[in-house]
């Protein structure tokens, strides 16, 4: 029997929740259907072979693509590229589903985009507080599904040298060990958006009444338009010698990795949807804290968003907790049967 075949939209290539997503699904359910690709992170990030909506030599091919493939999976964070495939999909009278990993558009964005989005076969939402904000209309369309699908250990790709060596340097001045991460740096309200600017402020509390932490904070992608503002933060930390309570490494790597070496696992964004690294950092039976932004899965401790006093006062409180041992409620097979039934009923 004939693979159906699936055409995956989003940012494959981007180090990010969304890609590790998609790479994780499609991994779970290459044996039932065949999938390709069409990628919406920068283009330089994006191997020649695979098409990317940001290249123009590609789009007579995207086009082609939206037409050949029985089932559209549209993850585009972008909204101006999610409606530009939802209206293709329509066009072709293609069955497509659209998954939204965050919603923070309003007004007319927000007016127009589910407007459009009444002409999905499924929109699967990561988190109650997405599905809250769509119209009652959609809402009988919507599906609450976490993005998390668990990693497989084995296949993640090990820690670079330096950075095992970092590692190697706090567990022999025995320190704890604080791991945060962010795909990108991104100003929010004049704030960092995945709370490294919170970090440094605890690094520098932690400082002051000597709590022996380390915080490593990981940044996906640094891209040229961001060096200035990540330069601004390695300066913070150079002019307040905070050298030994937080490193920044603007490194692809593998956050399951990190956390594994990690004795709390810090979530301090000032905006969400369902976060992957609280669902791994669980899954991997490590405390993990975060803002209370939005709700998050049983087992996080939680401080007031933006806080950093809270922050740290709730770093002092967790990591002298044991970590406990969270229930695996769900295996890869039972993410694999749930997809394998949406596809194949989105299809019909």
């Amino acid at each position: 029997m004939n693979k159906s075949k699936v055409l995956q939209i989003g940012p494959h290539s981007y180090v990010g929740g969304v890609s590790i997503h998609i790479k994780r699904l499609t991994s779970i359910l290459n044996q039932d259907f065949e999938f390709e690709y069409i990628d919406e992170s920068p283009s330089g990030l994006t191997p020649a072979d695979q098409l990317n909506i940001r290249r123009l030599k590609d789009q007579r091919s995207i086009l082609k693509a939206l037409k050949k493939h029985d089932l559209i999976h549209i993850h585009s964070g972008n909204w101006l590229l999610r409606l530009y495939f939802i209206i293709f999909s329509a066009l072709f009278r293609k069955p497509f589903i659209v998954t939204l990993h965050s919603y923070r558009i309003k007004g007319f964005k927000a007016s127009l985009t589910e407007r459009l989005l009444s002409k999905t076969k499924l929109i699967i939402v990561v988190s109650k507080e997405i599905k809250g904000k769509l119209p009652q209309s959609l809402k009988v369309k919507a599906e609450i599904k976490e993005a998390f699908i668990p990693p497989i250990i084995e296949n993640e790709d090990i820690l670079p040298l330096s950075i095992l060596k970092l590692i190697q340097d706090i567990k022999l001045e025995n320190k704890i060990l604080v791991s945060a991460n962010a795909f990108r740096l991104t100003n929010f309200n004049d704030s960092e958006l995945y709370g490294l600017d919170q970090c440094i402020g605890v690094a520098q509390l932690a400082k002051k009444n000597q709590l022996n932490i380390h915080i490593i904070f990981i940044i996906g992608t640094l891209r040229d338009e961001d060096k200035e503002y990540y330069f601004s933060f390695k300066d913070l930390i150079k002019e307040n010698n905070l050298e030994n309570f937080i490193s920044i490494v603007p490194e692809k790597v593998s956050f399951v990795k990190l956390i594994e070496e990690s004795d709390l696992v810090l979530r301090p964004t000032l905006s969400d949807g369902d976060a992957l690294t609280i669902r791994e950092a669980l899954f991997l039976n490590k405390n993990v804290l975060a803002s209370d932004v939005v709700q998050r899965p049983q087992g996080t401790y939680l401080y007031k968003t933006g806080d950093i006093e809270d922050l740290y006062l709730k770093i002092e409180e967790v990591t002298s907790k044991e970590a406990s041992k969270n229930p695996v409620l769900k295996t890869l097979s039972d993410y694999k049967q749930e997809y394998t039934k949406i596809y194949n009923q989105c299809n019909n």
